[in-house]
């Protein structure tokens, strides 16, 4: 119920501060590679994503293998969807730009972005 009512909140913005966004760029993992498989994955989490250095300063939040959704807007294409952080990660791009947010490959799937591309530039938005 919780988490149906977070997904509320961040859809409505009916937050108790204004949303904030940031911009940056997103690449994607996938969790269930090797054959192996993570605690979010085996939750049933399919839209995951792991916070880069950018947004775990946003999201300001200490870790507690509890999933935090946020809204995240495809740059190329305008398609948005909830994204639950599960993971963080110290992401860096080619070139040594810092990413944003590693993704699922379902994500990907979601915002209309091939896989092949390997990165792609998106706005993240935060309700608290």
């Amino acid at each position: 119920m919780a988490a149906l009512l977070a997904v509320a909140l961040v859809l409505t913005g009916l937050g108790d501060r204004p949303p904030r966004e940031l911009r940056g760029i997103a690449t994607w993992y996938d969790a269930n590679r090797n054959g192996t498989s993570a605690w979010y994955t085996r939750a049933g989490i399919k839209m995951y994503g792991a916070a880069g250095p950018a947004l775990r300063k946003l999201i300001n939040v200490k870790w507690r293998m509890e999933p935090y959704p946020v809204l995240l807007r495809s740059q190329r294409t305008g398609k948005q969807v909830i994204v639950y952080i599960v993971d963080w990660c110290q992401c860096l791009a080619g070139g040594g730009r810092e990413r944003l947010i590693d993704l699922a490959p379902a994500v990907w799937r979601a915002i209309g972005v091939d896989l092949s591309r390997g990165v792609t530039e998106v706005t993240i938005t935060i309700h608290e």
